[in-house]
């Protein structure tokens, strides 16, 4: 073989050696186990037989083929059948947590309140209030005009410290800065049940002479009672009172206000032991008319002093007309009498516009309502001619506006506008009756009567039961504590508050309109509807 050929043929089989010692190894095909066969059943032994002939071709060496079921047989492992993967649980899916209701605002008015500016009475009531929390600057202003045109601060203050606010009853308002914080009454005006005694109980008797108020107070309570419902001027004044007084009577007792509106009568006929009641000045007035059954004001009562509070009593009652339904302001009193404008009656009852036109007085009434806000709401919409509630606020708001005449009291507003050359017509309605109506001496008597039986506005009184010594003992404490509020009411610019009377005065002052003579009671009687 040439040498060429030779080479090519040794580096075929070195390539296919290569490729033999490369290659996988073949699989090995996998073979069961040769099954193992169950043991033979020893056979049974049969008993001899002497007849037994063997079968033809058989041999009696030759045994039996044996039985092909009794043969043992390989029998298969069952299959693997493999446990299906369980299927988790789907996930549950949470309940959508409830979203809580919010919590409703409770109805005005509030004893508590934020930043901003609230209407007396309306959103808020009156009190002694905290801003315990301010936080930089505390800016607020007690409103004594709040409406539509605007406001007029009566009395304002900044701080930058924890400060107390007293919000009268005759504020319209009260603003605060977002510096004030939380404002919450030191003396919410929670209304207490008021039960009514059926039969009056007398304290035991005490002795004027020796008598120890501090130990006699000391530890008991005594109620004060308001026939109006709670938030009202009165009642508000009321409260004030009630803490007031714990401080200025021996023994510092505790002193609660309870309401029963709508039982002024039952209320002060009910009053018995320590129980103090607050009297509207309309109930004396009807009592020494004899137009009450349930009680004598001169002598079911003893009374502790009585206040004027400010806002309106008939003392300061002042009316005033719309200039733009005159031809001449400056002649506001002259037109007035040749023409006929309609006035806005306050209360159904209006003793006074009654006493008025059976004088003289042109008026025209339309009742508008027992509301202050509404009289000068209608007055301002020109609804009405005359307002018979006019202050210098009404006249500020209304430039179309000027007073007529007032009751008994001439308004500051009106003597400064008199000192400027304004106003010089304005004189006491019973003035005018007086001298240019010629009224009777019984028509002014009357209206002397009705002014006198319907002021002062708040007035506190006990049982006429009720021991000397204890009577004294109060009345000291009522003319300390009203002394004090009046001082305080002065300092936030509320000159209108006053009018002191000690008890003594005051129960002369009801003992005498009720022995004044039948003439005159009779008249004014029928000031009143039946």
């Amino acid at each position: 073989m040439p040498r060429p050929l030779l080479a090519i043929v040794a580096a075929t089989l070195a390539l296919a050696l290569i490729a033999a010692c490369s290659a996988p190894p073949t699989p090995t095909a996998l073979r069961a186990p040769t099954p193992t066969p169950f043991p033979a059943q020893p056979a049974a032994t049969a008993a001899p037989s002497t007849s037994a002939t063997p079968a033809p071709g058989a041999t009696a060496d030759s045994a039996p083929a044996p039985d092909a079921a009794a043969s043992p047989t390989w029998t298969p492992s069952p299959t693997w059948t493999p446990i299906p993967t369980p299927t988790p649980d789907p996930t549950p899916t949470p309940m959508p947590t409830a979203t809580p209701s919010p919590t409703p605002e409770p109805p005005f008015p509030w004893t508590a309140f934020g930043p901003g500016t609230w209407r007396v009475g309306e959103q808020i009531l009156p009190g002694v209030y905290e801003a315990a929390n301010v936080s930089g600057q505390c800016e607020w202003a007690s409103l004594s005009r709040l409406d539509d045109a605007g406001e007029k601060v009566a009395f304002s203050g900044t701080t930058a410290a924890p400060v107390s606010v007293s919000i009268l009853p005759t504020d319209a308002g009260f603003r605060a800065s977002e510096g004030c914080g939380h404002w919450t009454a030191l003396v919410p005006p929670t209304p207490t049940p008021f039960t009514p005694t059926p039969t009056s109980t007398p304290l035991p008797p005490v002795p004027l002479h020796g008598f120890d108020a501090e130990a006699y107070f000391s530890g008991k309570s005594i109620r004060i009672t308001v026939g109006v419902n709670p938030g009202g001027g009165i009642d508000s004044f009321a409260r004030v009172f009630a803490t007031r007084l714990e401080g200025a009577l021996p023994g510092n007792p505790r002193v609660v206000v309870s309401n029963a509106p709508g039982a002024a009568a039952l209320t002060a006929a009910a009053v018995t032991g320590l129980d103090i009641v607050v009297v509207e000045s309309s109930l004396i007035q009807q009592s020494t008319l004899g137009r009450v059954s349930e009680f004598d004001a001169a002598t079911d009562l003893s009374y502790l002093g009585a206040l004027d509070t400010g806002g309106f009593t008939p003392s300061d009652q002042t009316w005033c007309i719309r200039t733009d339904l005159l031809d001449d302001p400056n002649n506001a009193l002259e037109e007035y009498f040749a023409g006929e404008f309609t006035l806005g009656q306050f209360g159904r009852e209006d003793a006074y516009t009654e006493w008025a036109v059976q004088v003289g007085f042109p008026f025209e009434s339309a009742f508008v309502s027992t509301s202050a806000r509404d009289m000068s709401s209608a007055f301002g919409a020109g609804t009405i001619a005359i307002t018979p509630l006019c202050d210098d606020s009404q006249v500020w708001r209304n430039p179309d506006s000027t007073p007529l005449f007032y009751a008994r009291v001439e308004p500051d507003w009106v003597k400064a506008g008199k000192a400027e050359g304004k106003y010089q017509w304005v004189d006491s309605i019973r003035n005018i009756a007086e001298q240019r109506l010629n009224a009777s001496p019984a028509y002014l008597d009357a209206l002397d009567a009705l002014l006198d039986s319907g002021s002062p506005n708040l007035i506190l009184a006990m049982s006429s039961q009720t021991p000397e010594a204890i009577i004294s003992a109060m009345r000291a404490a009522f003319v300390q504590v009203a002394q004090s509020v009046i001082a305080d009411m002065r300092l936030l610019g509320y000159d209108d508050i006053g009018g002191l009377r000690s008890g003594d005065q005051y129960h002369a002052q009801v003992e005498a309109s009720a022995s004044l003579p039948e003439e005159t009671l009779a008249l004014v009687r029928g000031l009143f509807p039946d």
